[in-house]
């Protein structure tokens, strides 16, 4: 069952080269970064770097991830098929309890708790 999956996996990544190249390169550059900087500069950089726009961005962004935008694409589905209705609310749970466990489990101070 294990080969199985890992075979499934490898035909995956094989059949998008470019997606899980480019992620590799982005973990890996990120990896980096972690490394060699010490912790808070990503965010003393991008908070004396600030712009109107990427604010506004990331206000609207964050919102995506709130329960109207779960109905809206519960709607949208609607008119392509009735199963991936039903994995929307699996996809919201699902998506809950990965971030809980991982804030569990990273239990990283916000950053002005950081910053005192």
């Amino acid at each position: 069952m294990i080969q199985n999956t890992f075979r499934q996996l490898l035909s995956i990544i094989r059949t998008y080269p470019v997606f899980f190249g480019l992620n590799l390169i982005f973990l890996s550059a990120s990896l980096v970064f972690l490394i060699l900087h010490p912790k808070g500069d990503l965010l003393l950089y991008f908070s004396a770097h600030r712009r109107e726009f990427w604010n506004v961005f990331f206000i609207y962004g964050t919102m995506l991830g709130e329960a109207y935008m779960y109905i809206l694409a519960m709607i949208g589905l609607l008119f392509v098929g009735y199963r991936l209705v039903l994995a929307i609310p699996l996809l919201g749970v699902a998506v809950t309890l990965v971030s809980y466990l991982l804030k569990k489990f990273f239990a990283m101070p916000r950053p002005p708790a950081y910053f005192t």
